[in-house]
C-alpha cells in the first residue's frame, strides 16, 4: 500500500460525473448495470455519488476488500454504515451496532446457529418445505418468489421464535404488514416524518408497534413455560444466553435481533431460491443433474448450485463500512466519516478469482473450501451474517424437495433482470418458470 506521504487525495479518484439525484437513480433502478459500468471505465477503485450517503469509495480489489472485512473494527465501522436500516431492524440489532457492544452481543446471539446445532432443525424444514411444495400449479407460469417467501417465513416463525398456530399467524400478518411496500419507503429518511394520520412514517411507526407488542408479550409468555430450558429455537436460546458474569440480552436486544434474523432471513433466503430456480430452468444440462442429485439425496451438488446461484446472483450486492478516521485505501487517503462500498456483485464476477464468472457453473463449489473473502453473499469476517449456516441448510432442503417432485421450465427467452427491492436484488419478473410433475 501507497504510505500516507504519498497518497492522493480522495478528490482525486475518477468516477461518474453525474449529478448525485442522476447517480442515486441509476443505482435504485439497476445496481448492477450502474456498478459495472462503472467499473469497467475507472477500475478496481472508484468514486460515486449517492443521497443519503454522500460521497462513496467503491472497492472492487479484493486484497483492499480483504483487509477491510478483518481490519480493526474501529476504522471499518459496519453499524455506523447500516443506520439506514435501524426503523425496521432497531437500534441494538447486530447490524447497526460497533466495537466492544457489537462483539458482546455477537458471542450471545451466535450458539443458536453453530453448524452442528442447525442439523437438529432438518426435519422441521424439510415438514415445512414439503407443505408449501405439494400441490404447486403446474403447466402454467407462476412466479415462485411468493412461495419461497411463505416457506421461508414459515421457517423464521417455527425455528427463530418458536410460535405456531394462531399466534405464529398473527407475527407472520404483522410482520409481512411492516415489511411490505412501506418498508421500502420508509428508508428515505426524507419519508420518516408525520404528515398526519394516513402518512407512510405514522402508518410504519403503528405497525412496529404491533409488532414488538407481539413479541414482547411472546417473550413475557416464554420465560414462564416449564420448559423454556428444553426449548430449542432460537427465542428460547435467546433469553437464556449470558455472559461469564451472568449478564444476558435485554428485552430490546432480543427483539431487534429476531426483527434482524427475519431481515436477514426472511426476504434473502426467499430470493436466493427464486434464483436458483430461474438459474437452473435455463441451464437444461445442470438441471438434469440437480435432479439426479436430488432423488438420490446429493446435498453436496445441491449445495453447489445454491452457492453458485448465490455467485452469480447475491441477494445482497454490497457490503458497508463507514470510516472511524481517515485512512489510505488503495493510495487515496480517504476522509473520515466516508461510506466504503465493497461490491459483491462486482467482487463475484473477478475473471482473476473465477474463471469464466459470467457462466452458471455449480462444479466450481464441489469438492473445494469455500474463500470467505471471495464468495461474500453473507458478508466476511467477523461481521459474517449469523444466519448463514441456517440460510444454506434451507436452500438444500428446498431445492431437494422441489426438483424430487418437479421439473422446471423456463418462461421467456432472456435472463430475468435483477430489480432492487429494499436492498435486496429479486428477480424482476418473481422467478417465473413452469413446473410439471416428475
Amino acid at each position: 500500500m501507497t504510505p500516507v506521504a504519498q497518497a492522493k487525495s480522495f478528490d482525486a479518484l475518477n468516477g461518474p460525473r453525474a449529478p448525485m439525484p442522476v447517480q442515486t437513480l441509476r443505482l435504485l433502478r439497476d445496481p448492477s448495470g450502474f456498478l459495472f459500468g462503472a467499473w469497467r471505465r475507472y477500475g478496481d477503485l472508484f468514486r460515486i455519488r449517492i443521497q443519503v450517503m454522500g460521497d462513496v469509495m467503491v472497492v472492487a480489489d479484493p486484497s483492499l476488500t480483504r483487509d477491510m472485512l478483518v481490519g480493526d473494527p474501529d476504522l471499518f465501522l459496519g453499524g455506523a454504515a447500516n443506520q439506514l436500516a435501524e426503523p425496521m431492524i432497531g437500534t441494538r440489532s447486530l447490524f447497526l451496532t460497533d466495537g466492544d457492544d457489537h462483539v458482546w452481543q455477537r458471542r450471545l446471539v451466535l450458539p443458536p446457529f453453530h453448524a452442528r446445532r442447525l442439523q437438529s432443525y432438518t426435519e422441521r424444514i424439510e415438514a415445512i418445505a414439503s407443505k408449501h411444495l405439494t400441490d404447486l400449479s403446474i403447466g402454467r407460469p407462476i412466479p415462485t418468489r411468493p412461495i419461497m417467501q411463505a416457506i421461508a417465513m414459515d421457517v423464521i416463525l417455527e425455528i427463530v421464535f418458536g410460535v405456531y398456530g394462531e399466534v405464529a399467524d398473527r407475527l407472520r400478518s404483522a410482520l409481512e404488514s411492516m415489511r411490505g411496500p412501506l418498508g421500502t419507503v420508509i428508508m428515505l429518511p426524507w419519508a420518516r416524518r408525520d404528515f398526519g394520520p394516513g402518512s407512510p412514517w405514522r402508518v410504519f411507526l403503528r405497525r412496529r408497534a404491533y409488532v414488538d407488542e407481539l413479541i414482547e408479550r411472546e417473550m413475557a409468555t416464554r420465560r414462564r413455560e416449564p420448559d423454556l430450558r428444553e426449548r430449542d429455537d432460537v427465542l428460547s436460546m435467546l433469553l437464556l444466553a449470558h455472559d461469564e458474569e451472568g449478564k444476558g440480552l435485554s428485552d430490546s436486544d432480543i427483539r431487534d435481533q429476531l426483527l434482524t434474523l427475519v431481515t436477514a432471513g426472511y426476504e434473502t433466503t426467499a430470493t436466493g431460491l427464486a434464483w436458483a430456480v430461474e438459474r437452473l430452468s435455463r441451464h437444461p444440462e445442470i438441471l438434469a443433474a440437480s435432479h439426479v442429485a436430488a432423488a438420490k439425496g446429493d446435498e453436496a451438488y445441491l449445495a453447489a448450485c445454491a452457492r453458485e446461484t448465490l455467485r452469480v446472483r447475491p441477494p445482497l450486492y454490497h457490503i458497508a463500512r463507514r470510516l472511524g478516521r481517515p485512512h489510505n485505501i488503495g493510495g487515496y487517503q480517504a476522509p473520515g466519516g466516508l461510506a466504503v462500498m465493497i461490491p459483491i456483485l462486482l467482487l463475484h464476477q473477478r475473471e482473476d478469482i473465477y474463471k469464466d464468472p459470467a457462466e452458471f457453473r455449480p462444479e466450481r463449489f464441489i469438492g473445494g473450501r469455500v474463500d470467505p473473502f471471495e464468495w461474500l453473499p453473507f458478508g466476511g469476517g467477523p461481521r459474517r451474517c449469523v444466519g448463514a449456516h441456517l440460510a444454506e441448510l434451507e436452500m438444500r432442503i428446498v431445492l431437494k424437495h422441489l426438483l424430487k417432485n418437479y421439473t422446471i421450465n423456463p418462461v421467456g427467452k432472456g435472463d430475468e433482470p435483477m430489480r432492487l427491492f429494499h436492498v435486496t436484488l429479486v428477480p424482476g419478473r418473481g422467478g417465473m418458470a413452469v413446473l410439471e410433475r416428475i
